[in-house]
């Protein structure tokens, strides 16, 4: 379902995502652009696993399951 996320999203999270969005184009060309498009909003709560920084530096690892690596 397509939505103008400048709608749906609360002042403060807009106004930290329109100070954000040039600092990274900044960093990966192209990245931000009137052609690119927001697909989705990312929180804890919609990954199937959490993976924990401090556990990243001893053993990339999802510590949830045990199993498979995570790319950096």
């Amino acid at each position: 379902m397509a939505a103008d996320l400048r709608t749906c999203l609360p002042d403060f999270i807009r106004e930290q995502l329109a100070g954000a969005l040039p600092v990274f184009d900044r960093k990966l060309h192209g990245f931000a652009s009137r052609e690119a498009i927001l697909l989705a909003i990312e929180s804890r709560t919609s990954s199937p696993i959490q993976l924990q920084r401090w556990h990243l530096r001893e053993a990339p690892e999802a510590p949830s399951h045990g199993t498979g690596f995570v790319c950096r």
